[in-house]
């Protein structure tokens, strides 16, 4: 009984002693401060580049839908800051072209499931039990991106926002028919988008040559006024040997006259 008592005691010692020995000798540890997240173009870069290249290629995209779909009414997208209700676009791919292929990959794909089972696009959403791809909202007029940092900023994300918007189950309002034709007033129909921008026309300018200057009026000649000729003398001559005609033909008799005359005359002489 004795024996099993100190057991029990040294048992009890050698507990305390351990733990003791932890205390003397506490584990550190320290929790790691969070890495700030960087962004792979600044803030500027990613507006520029949202301007030049990603809304024209956002632009193409919607004009493919609004004829594929026979959609009336797709407003053409410019650069603007969010205004009320808008759409979001998230992306954990930190390029506008990452973006892009995610958004038209999942739009194809919902159009591909309405054709298959013969139904209009996102004909089984209703806005609260699952939604229709938003960049294909014909509603928007504008589009804007930033980098978005949450939390301790870890990690950035890619947003883009299309304003303005309804707030409702857009896709069940849609009308169809000729792309571009029920374009809001201030707006232009340009090959099925609907654009602020009025259409441009060329115009072909027809350069005419300048009326030839008139020659000056050749006065008349006097000569040429009472039936004479221009030839110079050419007149004169024709009038000359006209006229020499006219006198030999008179002359002639004359001298057979005169002869006639002179023998007369000298055989009267020579009878005397």
């Amino acid at each position: 009984m004795l024996a099993n008592q100190w057991v029990l005691l040294l048992i009890v010692l050698a507990f305390y002693g351990l733990a003791g020995a932890q205390d003397a000798n506490p584990e550190v540890t320290t929790e790691a401060a969070p890495v700030e997240a960087t962004t792979p173009t600044s803030q500027e870069q990613l507006y520029e580049e949202v301007k030049k290249s990603f809304i024209p290629k956002l632009n193409k995209y919607r004009r493919e839908v609004a004829k594929r779909l026979n959609w009336t009414n797709m407003n053409e997208l410019v650069y603007g800051e969010v205004e009320g209700y808008h759409d979001s676009l998230y992306s954990y791919n930190l390029t506008l072209d990452g973006l892009l292929t995610e958004i038209i990959e999942e739009s194809e794909e919902e159009m591909q499931k309405a054709l298959n089972e013969k139904k209009t696009l996102c004909q089984d959403k209703d806005g609260v039990n699952g939604f229709c791809p938003d960049h294909i909202n014909p509603e928007p007029k504008a589009v804007s991106c930033d980098y978005v940092c949450y939390g301790y900023c870890t990690k950035y994300d890619l947003t883009c926002y299309l304003t303005p918007t309804s707030n409702t189950a857009w896709w069940k309002n849609q009308t169809i028919g000729e792309p571009g034709s029920a374009c809001d007033p201030d707006r232009y129909n340009i090959d099925g988008l609907c654009s602020l921008n009025p259409p441009t026309t060329t115009t072909t300018t027809t350069v005419k040559p300048p009326p030839a200057t008139p020659k000056p009026a050749k006065e008349k000649d006097p000569k040429k006024a009472d039936g004479s000729s221009d030839d110079g003398d050419g007149g004169d001559l024709k009038s000359k040997e006209s006229g020499n005609a006219d006198s030999s033909c008179a002359t002639f008799p004359n001298l057979v006259a005169i002869c006639i005359v002179s023998i007369v005359t000298y055989s009267g002489t020579l009878l005397y």
